[in-house]
């Protein structure tokens, strides 16, 4: 870490599941928590300010991941649409979403173009409240407002900090 940042790593193996997942943060804090609330059954909604939940959705080809803090909801990709018309939005995510009682993302993410990451997109944005649309590329198809992504755009929530390093 020559800039000075603090870099780590949070595995975890589901029990549902065979293999381990693993994700990477970054953060200039002194300290970096992260709650590792990885049971299959609840996921808890009570987490502390400065703590983060990740869960990895199974899409399918592609990814989805949904980032909570104590007060805020992003989620990452889509997943893939599939010819038939349907999308891993809405046969996985949102239901996920309801599971959990979630009624509001504040900010998607959609790292590129490619039907695997941004096919849910538009599924996303008919099937819940989306705050904000933040986009590596043009999206072609979405009707709603979205904002291309800068690198070194950054916010916090609830004492988390969030920050796009791609694209320039």
């Amino acid at each position: 870490d020559r800039d000075g940042s603090k870099v780590g790593s949070v595995c975890a193996a589901r029990r549902w599941m065979e293999c381990g997942v693993c994700f990477f943060f970054s953060s200039r804090r002194r300290h970096t928590r992260l709650r590792r609330e990885w049971s299959s059954d609840v996921c808890s909604s009570d987490l502390a300010r400065g703590c983060v939940n990740i869960q990895v959705l199974d899409v399918g080809q592609g990814l989805s991941a949904v980032v909570r803090t104590q007060n805020h909801v992003l989620l990452y990709d889509t997943g893939p649409s599939f010819r038939s018309g349907g999308s891993s939005a809405s046969a996985v995510i949102l239901p996920y979403l309801v599971s959990r009682g979630i009624e509001r993302i504040d900010r998607l993410v959609v790292s590129h173009s490619d039907l695997d990451h941004a096919g849910g997109v538009s599924a996303i944005v008919a099937g819940i409240e989306v705050g904000q649309v933040v986009t590596g590329e043009r999206l072609s198809g979405l009707t709603s407002t979205f904002r291309r992504c800068r690198a070194g755009e950054h916010w916090a929530y609830d004492g988390v900090d969030f920050r796009f390093l791609h694209p320039p």
